[in-house]
């Protein structure tokens, strides 16, 4: 498995090095280069075994497909982070899966065909994360944490609570989300 990962990221490091850095704008390639250098950091920090190219593909994956369904990738890092420290091979024992932890069926109804493939394990929880956000949009301030409540929970869970719904597990995993987004918003500014 790990030797699949690796030559996916090889192939992938040289095909996508291109496309995420490709922008004409200036302070966009700034914004991007930013991302990249929090991202593939907090990757290795998390996940050092699993070494740079790693690092590097997935930096490159969460910018790419954050991109592609405007979804702020600090975001999206800090919650892959919590979810499975950036491990492909993180299951859960509800049976979620991968970087992102998708449940079968969610991967189902994202059209993700083999959740054990790193890209759509990642860009299937970033479009799930897109639609919590667009579920929750009306919400303002709270948007953010109630969309990262139904990634943890289902997004049922907080129309019924009208709110965050009261399992410590998914309250834990709110607010570990806040401190390593915060973090990360903080190594993003220092650059």
């Amino acid at each position: 498995m790990v030797s699949r990962v690796l030559m996916i990221c090889l192939v992938c490091l040289f095909c996508w090095g291109s496309i995420c850095f490709a922008d004409e704008n200036e302070q966009e390639d700034s914004e991007v280069y930013r991302y990249y250098v929090v991202i593939y950091n907090d990757v290795l920090r998390a996940n050092p075994q699993h070494g740079a190219v790693w690092a590097d593909w997935s930096a490159r994956a969460i910018i790419y497909f954050c991109q592609k369904w405007q979804v702020s990738p600090l975001l999206a890092a800090a919650n892959f982070h919590i979810e499975s420290n950036y491990t492909m091979e993180s299951i859960s024992k509800t049976g979620a899966r991968g970087v992102a932890q998708l449940m079968p069926g969610t991967a189902k109804m994202l059209g993700i065909t083999n959740i054990d493939d790193p890209m759509q394990n990642i860009e299937g929880g970033i479009m799930y994360l897109a639609q919590q956000l667009d579920t929750f949009r009306q919400y303002g301030d709270m948007r953010t944490t109630y969309a990262i409540a139904a990634y943890n929970a289902g997004p049922q869970a907080i129309k019924d609570y009208r709110g965050l719904p009261p399992y410590r597990e998914t309250i834990n995993h709110v607010e570990r989300v806040r401190v390593v987004l915060e973090r990360l918003v903080l190594e993003y500014n220092g650059i």
